[in-house]
């Protein structure tokens, strides 16, 4: 009888544990840097987003960083994965976001350690060297386990 209770709940719980591994999957694979929203104030900016995906990672925490920190090295989607590291990880030090605007029109935001530009258009973008600066600084933060 133990063994079959035991069996049942071997049933149970892969396929749950399946499930929300490819729920996570997906979740991940769905963020890019446009979802994003900013608000500007004098030289002060905040962050936030309209993504219902975005949203439900903040919401998973801790344990998906290890999902998270790889989208750092992408300049397509180093914006969002740092914001979503800041939201989850909200002891990590870094200063305030602050803006400027260039000659052009194009605002460049310092968000948190991380130096990305909005266009005139609205869109976001990040360099290579700077994602890559800045996915070793998370890196030397996180606890290994997370890395």
């Amino acid at each position: 009888m133990k063994s079959l209770k035991f069996i049942l709940a071997i049933l149970l719980i892969v396929p749950t544990t399946l499930l929300a591994q490819v729920d996570t999957d997906a979740l991940v694979s769905g963020i890019k840097n446009d979802q994003l929203l900013i608000s500007c104030y004098n030289t002060q900016a905040s962050l936030d987003t309209y993504s219902k995906d975005v949203i439900a990672l903040i919401k998973l925490g801790k344990p998906v960083t290890k999902k998270i920190t790889p989208l750092l090295t992408y300049p397509e989607k180093a914006i969002i994965a740092h914001y979503i590291l800041i939201r989850i990880w909200k002891e990590k030090g870094f200063g305030p976001v602050n803006y400027t605007n260039d000659s052009n029109g194009v605002r460049i935001i310092n968000f948190h350690g991380l130096v990305f530009r909005q266009s005139r258009s609205g869109h976001f973008s990040t360099t290579q060297s700077e994602a890559d600066i800045n996915k070793a600084n998370w890196l030397a933060f996180l606890p290994r386990r997370y890395r």
